[in-house]
């Protein structure tokens, strides 16, 4: 079994149903709002210099943990119940379905895995609160 580990200092924004409608000669089309659009291409950028090799084919099991750096109040509540920031959960953020779909997407454009439906489990994929902003990847190649 292969594995690749990495992480990326970004704030991963998700990927959401929220996009705009454009008209442009007679067409409409939905557009991904920019701030959406501007961490795809970062995550992206950010991938691509991870990637080993040619693109995995095989299925893989992914494991994300987005990190999101905790407010000054959030450090208080976090000191005052006694809890270690990183196992923290973060239920204020953004849906974890919307951020795991903007991952998958880097993984892909980026030519890490050859197609995101390879992803046949998400580990224990989640969101907490940590010390810095980022996401922990994990990816594992299944193998017979």
């Amino acid at each position: 079994m292969s594995v690749t580990d990495f992480f990326i200092p970004i704030l991963v924004v998700p990927k959401g149903n929220n996009k705009s409608i454009v008209r442009a000669g007679g067409f409409t089309k939905l557009v991904e709002p920019k701030r959406s659009r501007a961490c795809a291409a970062a995550l992206k950028l950010e991938c691509i210099k991870r990637r080993r090799g040619p693109p995995i084919t095989r299925p893989v099991k992914v494991t994300y943990v987005f990190r999101r750096k905790y407010r000054k109040a959030d450090a208080r509540k976090f000191t005052l119940r006694g809890c270690v920031p990183s196992i923290f959960p973060c239920d204020t953020w953004a849906d974890l379905g919307n951020l795991t779909k903007q991952m998958d997407d880097a993984l892909k454009l980026s030519g890490i895995i050859k197609d995101d439906k390879l992803i046949w489990s998400y580990g224990e994929t989640r969101k907490v609160w940590d010390e810095t902003t980022g996401v922990n990847v994990r990816i594992e190649e299944w193998t017979i």
